[in-house]
């Protein structure tokens, strides 16, 4: 379900109570975390997980439910197969709408599951200290459910808390209560560091019944992690995106000494004006706007007019846009809504697209600012879209990760330009 979507369920008897627990968590985290920024990644995760735990069961006797009904009206259609009198079918119908009201609920609890998930990946991002190229080694794969298991969760609560007794100074993530790890079931940070990503072997005992444990001889699973560990590890000291992926072969991840500058002052400023006015807007750059509005109190089309005449050197010539909101899951190594320095009320506000942020930005204007900083771009316009292209020797197309990080993740376009003359740099490209 998109954050879209949600508005249509905010009616439903179950939604305010889930929405309370998500905010609650949020507030808790943004003010802990400015008070000691360990305890708050260590106690929130723990409330993370036990949040999960329940919608987990939640969603498990709600599906039980509604098979228990699907069977019943199979049932009732079969023995009255031969008299299915109007009453019989009023029966199978009303167990048909009772299955459905059954649906809508689960569609809330996977919702929500995956907003506690998202939660837990802003988590990540700042106990990583913003490591994109860490973060992007180890979601490098499928999506992860969290388990369901009863024991093994046990089991990992009890190691996450084991870890904790060492003392303060160390912090496990739980990988599997984010969106975005996908290797290996822990990290381990001591004083701030990177100590040790471990990969639990946790499995049913063939000999004991509904035995889980920790040890066992070493599967199929367990191997592939291992190389997929050994493979990140090296990816991590050589940079060579090819152990990510084959596709990826002959790639190479930069590292950059780029300090970079990100405009979420303006993008508060802009939800505050909304919050009291309907609409607010600021420029913090040349090319570069930020539209935040209250879609229950304006008419977007008469914005867009108001907007564009406001500022005709954004719209007159050619120009982009992009919805600053939820990240696709499919793409995990983007900056996650939770993970940015924002007040929690603005974080809740574009979480669920109670007040939606727009980027624009101008190809003349973000042109003629390259051209400040010596980089030959030219945006080209195609059928599908538009490219950003270094018109150097060699020449280079800039990537869509970076341009997403200019328009969905509020970089500002100095830091935007200069992550791109680094680059030029690093392959001693002629500018």
């Amino acid at each position: 379900m998109s954050y879209h979507e949600f508005s249509e369920f905010w009616d439903h008897n179950l939604a305010p109570d889930l929405y309370k627990r998500a905010i609650k968590l949020i507030r808790y985290f943004c003010i802990i975390y400015k008070w000691n920024q360990n305890i708050a990644l260590f106690e929130c995760q723990k409330k993370i997980f036990y949040e999960l735990i329940t919608l987990e069961h939640e969603i498990s006797i709600y599906n039980e439910r509604a098979n228990v009904l699907k069977n019943e009206a199979v049932q009732m259609a079969k023995i009255n197969r031969d008299n299915l009198s109007n009453d019989i079918k009023h029966d199978i119908s009303l167990k048909y709408d009772q299955v459905k009201e059954i649906q809508e609920c689960l569609k809330l609890f996977k919702y929500f599951r995956w907003v506690f998930r998202y939660i837990q990946d802003g988590i990540v991002w700042k106990a990583f200290y913003f490591n994109r190229q860490l973060i992007r080694a180890l979601s490098e794969k499928e999506p992860v459910n969290f388990p369901s298991n009863t024991q093994g969760n046990k089991l990992e609560m009890n190691f996450f808390l084991g870890i904790r007794k060492l003392g303060n100074n160390w912090l496990p993530i739980m990988h599997d209560l984010s969106n975005c790890l996908r290797t290996g079931d822990f990290s381990i940070f001591k004083d701030g560091q990177l100590y040790r990503i471990i990969e639990l072997k946790i499995r049913k005992n063939e000999n004991k019944k509904n035995n889980t444990h920790l040890l066992g001889s070493r599967g199929s699973r367990e191997k592939r992690q291992e190389k997929r560990l050994k493979n990140i590890s090296e990816y991590m000291e050589t940079g060579d995106l090819g152990k990510l992926r084959r596709e990826y072969s002959g790639g190479k991840s930069i590292k950059n000494e780029v300090i970079e500058k990100h405009n979420y002052e303006y993008i508060s400023r802009a939800i505050s004006c909304a919050r009291r006015r309907g609409i607010g807007v600021e420029e913090p750059e040349s090319g570069l706007l930020y539209l935040a509005y209250d879609w229950q109190s304006v008419d977007f089309d008469q914005m867009m007019l108001q907007t564009r005449n406001s500022f005709p050197h954004i719209f007159d010539t050619p120009f982009t846009f992009r919805s600053f909101g939820n990240r696709n899951d499919e793409k995990p190594e983007l900056l996650p809504i939770t993970a940015m320095d924002l007040k929690y009320r603005d974080i809740v506000d574009l979480l669920f697209c109670k007040i939606p942020v727009l980027t624009f930005i101008n190809f003349k204007l973000l042109e003629e600012n390259a051209k400040e900083y010596k980089i030959p771009l030219h945006v080209k316009n195609q059928n599908k879209g538009f490219k950003l292209v270094v018109d150097s020797k060699p020449g280079g197309i800039v990537g869509e990760g970076l341009i997403d990080r200019l328009l969905i993740e509020a970089l500002s376009m100095c830091s935007f330009l200069n992550l791109i003359r680094s680059i030029l740099v690093e392959f001693n490209i002629d500018m």
